[in-house]
């Protein structure tokens, strides 16, 4: 059998296809405008001459080899020859778009259109200045566009897009309203797109309508009540925002992110007997998820169960023992529970995971401090979480601190008083001035920071003992 020496690529058979449609005058996928005595500026559909098919075979055959500065020269030159071809100029500004010229692809459009007006130039040149984001020139370039073809779907899409993207809420919005209105086009991401807008708009009652007609085309979508939720959030409505977000939940249990704004979202209405309810649900249907395993013992230490916020915790760091936060959760019920060792065990893996942590450094340092050992590496490690957040109230009063303790009163005094100025109604910083006030002999103003202390919350029996002596 006789082989030929080279056989057409795919790419090339397009190619040559493209031109043969070309060559029939039949210009690709669009028609050439016809010439009319009564508008003299439209261009004929005409074969073009020969010397023009040339070039565009010849860079038809250079783009196929990857050579596209050869094609483009080719292109360039079809075009000196006969400025009425469309895909000449569509052809040239692809080269130019694979060269990385963008700019350039954009102008050999642009004289394109103003040579013979076809759309489909015009939809070329949004779609670069789209990817350009040169959203208002695609604005405009769209809105031509869809004088020229009113019932261009794509270019009604496009033409949202671009003014979306410039700012032009108000009019994006018009136009999708417009799309909604058309029998053929796929409402769901129009919709969606609405919603977007119009909480960007922060008109959050016109959002959630629009959700809910979502919710009607697709009534099991347990995204849609959930996002409802963040809606009626961002009102102010919390109760709404439960029921939407409870709803979801119960749709599909197994996503964690629900339980985990249904049970934080009860915390923050006071209900902490249903957190707790909804904390023990969530682990059930999810119990490889470490995150909530973390959150469910917060809400166990809310209300003092210490058993059950152990037993989460040691499960979130059975899931993810990598995760120095789980450590550091731990180290803080082990102190709240004066387990001294233990919290200190905790800290100390918390430091190997995440040995830069101001959280644990901090932690670890108070933890010393609390029980009177090691206290100058207990200020190494405060030294070095201040370092990192140098404002930290609970830094800077755990400092103070573990200085009262080396009785380094003066200096205690710095970073006590500046703790309480940052945060002027934390129990414990009110607490510590007093003892620190009291140790100077300032028993007045130590009075006065311990009746502070107890306003804001402060340990009733012991600060009580300690005005009474």
């Amino acid at each position: 059998m006789i082989s030929y020496g080279f056989s057409l690529t795919n790419q090339l058979k397009s190619l040559f296809l493209l031109l043969a449609l070309l060559l029939m005058g039949c210009a690709g996928s669009e028609q050439l405008r016809t010439e009319s005595a009564d508008t003299p500026e439209s261009v004929a559909a005409k074969t073009p001459s020969p010397v023009v098919q040339d070039y565009a075979i010849a860079g038809a055959v250079y783009e196929a080899q990857g050579e596209f500065m050869l094609a483009l020269r080719e292109y360039d030159r079809g075009l000196m020859r006969d400025s009425t071809s469309t895909e000449l100029y569509h052809a040239a500004a692809q080269m130019h778009t694979q060269l990385g010229d963008l700019e350039s692809a954009m102008l050999i459009l642009k004289k394109g259109v103003r040579v013979n007006h076809d759309p489909s130039l015009l939809s070329h040149l949004g779609e670069i200045q789209l990817q350009q984001r040169k959203f208002e020139e695609a604005a405009q370039t769209f809105a031509q566009l869809i004088e020229m073809e009113p019932d261009d779907l794509a270019a009604l899409q496009n033409l949202a897009m671009s003014l979306e993207r410039s700012g032009q809420i108000e009019s994006a919005l018009e136009i999708y309203d417009e799309l909604l209105e058309l029998d053929e086009i796929d409402t769901e991401p129009i919709l969606m797109r609405k919603v977007s807008l119009l909480s960007s708009l922060k008109r959050f009652e016109e959002a959630v309508e629009v959700y809910e007609k979502l919710q009607e085309l697709r009534p099991g979508e347990d995204r849609i009540p959930f996002f409802i939720g963040g809606l009626f959030l961002d009102m102010g409505d919390t109760t709404r925002a439960v029921e939407s977000i409870a709803s979801a939940t119960k749709m599909r249990p197994i996503e964690p992110r629900y339980w985990d704004m249904w049970i934080r979202l009860e915390v923050v209405q006071g209900h902490v007997d249903r957190a707790i309810e909804l904390s023990d649900s969530a682990m059930s249907y999810n119990p490889a998820d470490a995150p909530i395993h973390a959150l469910a013992a917060s809400v166990f230490i809310i209300k003092g169960l210490n058993e059950k916020a152990e037993s989460a915790l040691k499960r979130a760091v059975q899931i993810e023992p990598q995760n120095a936060e789980h450590y550091l959760n731990l180290g803080f019920l082990y102190h709240d529970m004066e387990r001294w060792s233990e919290a200190g065990e905790q800290y100390e893996k918390a430091m190997e995971l995440s040995p830069g942590d101001p959280q644990v450094l901090n932690n670890y340092a108070y933890l010393l401090a609390v029980q009177g050992e090691d206290l100058d590496h207990a200020l190494e490690l405060s030294e070095d979480a201040i370092s990192i957040e140098p404002d930290n109230p609970s830094f800077l009063d755990t400092k103070g601190w573990i200085l009262f303790r080396l009785e380094r009163y003066s200096e205690a005094q710095t970073y006590l008083e500046r703790a309480s100025e940052l945060d002027p109604d934390h129990s414990e910083i009110l607490d510590h001035l007093g003892d620190l006030y009291s140790a100077m002999g300032m028993k007045e103003r130590a009075l006065e920071m311990w009746r502070m202390s107890l306003e804001a919350g402060g340990d009733e029996t012991a600060i009580s003992r300690k005005m009474e002596e």
